[in-house]
This record gives C-alpha cells, structure tokens and sequence, in this order.
C-alpha cells in the first residue's frame, strides 16, 4: 500500500514533465480531456511514462539546417522585429528503417513578424499560435499534410500528421476514412460520435445533431479533396455537433504498406504527444498543457510531435535526429512567399 501511495505521489508531483498532463484524475493530451487516459487514472492503473532525454540533432537544432522555411516578414507598417519557430514532426511505425532513414523525424522553420511600428498606436506585438504554423507549414508544403478538428471554445486537436517521401511524386500522401471500422465502435469506450442517429439527445456527451444533408461521407469526401491543395484537413465532423467525432483512428492510408508515404493518426490507442521547449536546444522539459490553438509561440520556440501510445506503460521517445527536406510548393494555393533563406 505504502509503495502505491508513494508511486502515485510521485506522479502527482512531477505530472507536467510527462507526455500526458494529469490534473487529479483527469488526464488531458494536447490541453484537451483524454477518456481512456482518464479512465486508467480513475482505476488507479495509470502509471508515469518515462519521458526520456533526447540526443542528436532533436537535443540540439542549428537554424542552418533547415531546408524549408514558411511565414512571411512583410507588413504594411514598419518591421520592428521577426521572430523564429520551429515544427518537429516523429513518426514511429518503422517506415523509417525500411527507407534507410536513421529515424522519421523532419524539421521546419517557421517566421513571422513579431511587431511592427503602428502610425498611431505605435510599437504593436503580433501574438501567433502553434496552429497558425502548423497550417502555414501544410499550406506551403505540399508533401505535408495535418488534420485538425475544432472540437469547441477555441480549441483544437492535431489527429494526424502525414509526409510523402516519395522524391518522384510531388503530392500529399493519399487518405480515406474507414467507415466500416468507425462505425463498428459507436457506443463503445472508443467513439462516441453517433454518425447516423442519437437515440439519446443528452446522453452520454450531448451530441444533439447529427450530418444528414450533407451525409457524413459527403463531408468527409470534400474534406479530404480541400486538402490536397491546402494540406489541412479540416475535420467535418466537429464541434458543430455539440459532440465532435473523436475518430482520428480511422483515417487511414489506402496502401499502408507504402514505406514513403508516413501517416499516423489516432486519439483512443494512440496520440500524438504535444511538447514544447523554449529554445533551441536542451530537453524538452514539458508536454504543453495546451492546444495547439492556444500555445503561443515566442523566438525560438521549438514545438515537436510524436505519435505515442495511450498504453500507460510505453513512454513518449523523444530520442531521435531530424532530418530536413526542401519546401514543394507545386500543388501550392495558399502561400506566403518568399520562401525565406537560412
């Protein structure tokens, strides 16, 4: 009993330094609540993940090697200052060692202008988001790709991260929703959303509407279709809805075989672990205990990815050395040129 009471301790007192932010029994993941997380907390079957210390390049990132810069440094009024952020992204389904790559890791740089000289107000700050270059990096890059679901008040969750490493093919990797397989855990611990009908308007998450017309296939379609020339995949099934669809699982890779084309997406058996370092370098000492619509971004903010798993008893590896490619801008409708020298 006494070692329990100790372990638990333990985990209370250092919960901000692990992969998912638990407060009580409530464990949240990207600054949102986290069900099967939580549920494990309420059993007492939640254990602290080992968050360890990463080595290489990610321990240590150097501006001159990023290949791919986004954002812009005009204004209207006078430039007082740009700021720099940086994006990385780890996946971990092994794709990596069957490229030759050393790990599944890519890097990008991020600037914006940061203040400019207002005529009437003067000196005036620009507040950005990790959002705002999460959608800036999938604008312009056009192998990149990010969903994003609006899932109410402000905020969002990232689900998935896709990257086509094909160097013939200058796409985004191909995608489509797994109806079959979503549909099937309606009711369960897993989703919640009811796509079709609510039997019950006000229980258990207050799912009040449900799409008809448009269907959900519809939306989903035209979601997936928008985002081959944006790169952000605008989750339909949101807030909108009272209760927003955590499905993430279940977009999927048409062939998942395909090495060069890396997606993970989840949120119930898998995540992707949010952390944030002020600096270049040194560890990453916290997951942030919030979403990427309200985690600001200062100079030289580094925010990183990894997919983790929500088993309580596999920590988040941070370890790993990045990698970097050059922005593909063929496909791309929405950019902010230039693409800014190192």
């Amino acid at each position: 009993m006494r070692k329990h009471l100790m372990i638990l301790l333990a985990f209370s007192m250092s919960a901000g330094l692990f992969a998912q932010q638990r407060v009580g029994n409530v464990v949240k993941v990207q600054g949102h609540v986290h069900e099967l997380l939580t549920k494990q907390a309420h059993e007492k079957r939640f254990a602290a993940p080992e968050l360890r210390t990463p080595v290489g390049n990610v321990s240590n990132i150097n501006p001159g090697d990023v290949d791919c810069w986004v954002g812009c440094t005009e204004s209207v009024y006078p430039v007082l200052a740009i700021d720099t952020a940086y994006l990385l992204v780890k996946w971990t389904d092994g794709k990596a060692a069957i490229r030759g790559d050393n790990d599944s890791i890519l890097i990008w740089g991020y600037r914006w202008v940061s203040q400019y000289q207002h005529p009437i107000y003067g000196p005036t700050n620009v507040t950005k988001y990790s959002i705002d270059m999460l959608r800036a990096v999938a604008n312009f890059d056009c192998r990149f790709s990010v969903l994003l679901q609006n899932t109410g008040g402000g905020n969002f969750t990232v689900g998935g991260f896709g990257y086509n490493f094909d160097g013939f093919e200058e796409d985004r990797v191909p995608l489509e929703f797994d109806w079959t397989g979503a549909q099937g855990l309606v009711d369960r611990d897993t989703i919640q959303f009811h796509y079709t009908d609510v039997s019950n308007c006000l229980a258990p998450y207050n799912q009040f509407v449900v799409p008809v017309d448009p269907t959900p296939s519809t939306l989903v379609d035209r979601a997936l279709n928008a985002s081959k020339n944006t790169g952000v995949i605008k989750h339909p099934l949101d807030a909108a809805y009272s209760y927003p669809a955590y499905d993430y699982d279940f977009w999927v890779l048409p062939t998942p075989g395909n090495s060069d084309h890396e997606w993970q997406s989840g949120w119930t058996y898998n995540y992707w672990s949010f952390n944030v370092r002020q600096g270049l370098s040194g560890t990453f000492g916290y997951p942030t205990t919030s979403g990427v619509a309200t985690e600001t971004l200062s100079n030289n903010t580094t925010h990183y990815f990894v997919f983790a798993s929500a088993n309580y008893l596999i920590p988040v590896n941070l370890n790993g050395n990045y990698s970097t490619r050059a922005c593909c801008t063929t496909y791309c409708t929405n950019c902010t040129p230039p693409i800014l020298s190192k």
